[in-house]
Order: C-alpha cells, then structure tokens, then sequence
C-alpha cells in the first residue's frame, strides 16, 4: 500500500493494488511523500469505495474545505457505527464533512438554520440524536464552536439517510411528517395524551414509524386497526 498523496498529517490518498483508498489515522502523513509504504499501524480508517463518483466528490470537496473536517466526521462516523450498532454508506464522510463545515461556516457569520423537524427527530430517532449530541462535543473541542441543538437533529438524520437500505432520502422528510400526524390523529380521536419518554411511547413510535416507512414505500399494511386498538389504553 503506497502513498498517492497526502491532504495532512492524519487524512491520505493511497494505492493497494490499483485501488484508490482514502486512509485516516493520526500521524499517518507526518513526515511522509509520496510514493512511500503507508504504516498500516496508524490506520484508523479506511474508505475504499469502488464508486467513481465517490471518489470525484471526496476530492472536489477536499479542494474546498480543510481536510480536518474529514478527521472530524471520521471520528463520528466510527462513534456511531459502535452505539448505533450499524454500518454506513461510505457516502457518509462526504456527507457529514461538507454539513460540519457548512454548519460551521454559518454559525460564525451569525446565520443559524432552525431544523423544523428537531422534535420529531429526537423522539422518532433517539439513538442517532443522542450520537448527534455527542457529534457537537466533538466538534466543539475540535473547532471551538458550540453549535445549537438544531445540529444534533441535522447530524442524526445523516445517519438515517445513509444506512445502506435507505436509498429514497427524500422519503425520510414525508415518513417524519406522516409519523407526527399519526401521532395527532391518535391522541385527539383516543382522547389521550402520550408520554413522550414513556417505554409504551417508543414501542408506540417503533410500529408508526414502521408503517409509515411501508406507507410511504407504496405498501400495503393490514395491521393499522390492530395497533390503535393496542394503544388505546397508554
């Protein structure tokens, strides 16, 4: 595995057997050039995608912004993959590193963006919120910046999106949307007010959100009636 080209001292382009690798590991580039052995001790991360496209947006983007960013997203990226318990589209990097820096970007000039869906994000995707807290102290003892609690919810849903059975994003927005009308429909037609940190609540957004995603998708689900009817008592 030969060095191709070095963004820093932890983020390198390298070839294995005609293969492109992006590799991220601390001191990876320190005192390296070009052509030398990668020391495979150092990796901490390697992304390998046989998708050109990938390849042509990683090094247009890392043309455009630090490639710290990508350190950052890296790290994140390998927090979530042990609490969420899942793998990632490698698409993942490019996604999270161009937002941090965007996010960023914007926080400085003053121009904070209010994610509309925080509250259904937080609620019908806990796990990956709490992942995108934990994404903000990160970045804040990387870049300084104490982002708002709008970023967690922007952040989490970047793990949602590029789960490797996730390819219609479009859809997530139209499934959120349709899971807080249910939820509506539900609580004034029953009379009844959930409990939102309630274990009966989350089992209850776990069968919403399933027939949501069925719903959307265009298919048929025969077991709405049956669970209204299981939840008229929460």
């Amino acid at each position: 595995m030969q060095i191709k080209q070095i963004f820093n001292n932890n983020v390198l382009l390298a070839d294995q057997n005609g293969h492109d690798l992006v590799l991220i590991g601390r001191g990876l580039g320190f005192k390296q050039r070009p052509g030398n052995s990668v020391d495979k001790k150092k990796i901490q991360q390697i992304f390998s995608p046989t998708d050109k496209k990938w390849f042509e947006m990683f090094k247009e983007l890392i043309e455009e912004i630090e490639p710290v960013y990508f350190e950052v997203s890296s790290q994140i990226i390998n927090i979530a993959t042990k609490q969420l318990q899942t793998n990632f589209s490698d698409y993942l990097l490019i996604a999270l590193a161009d937002h941090i820096h965007f996010a960023i970007e914007r926080y400085n000039e003053g121009n904070i963006i209010q994610n509309k869906l925080l509250w259904e994000i937080k609620h019908y995707y806990p796990d990956e919120y709490t992942v995108g807290q934990q994404s903000l102290d990160l970045i804040q003892k990387k870049f300084s910046v104490n982002l708002p609690d709008d970023e967690a919810g922007f952040i989490g849903i970047k793990f949602v999106e590029n789960q490797p059975n996730v390819t219609d994003k479009s859809s997530l927005t139209q499934t959120s949307e349709l899971i807080h009308a249910i939820i509506q429909i539900v609580t004034y037609q029953l009379n009844i007010t959930l409990t939102n940190d309630s274990l009966s609540f989350q089992r209850f957004i776990t069968h919403v959100r399933f027939f949501a995603t069925r719903l959307i998708n265009h298919k048929k689900c025969q077991r709405l009636q049956a669970m209204t009817n299981s939840y008229t008592n929460m």
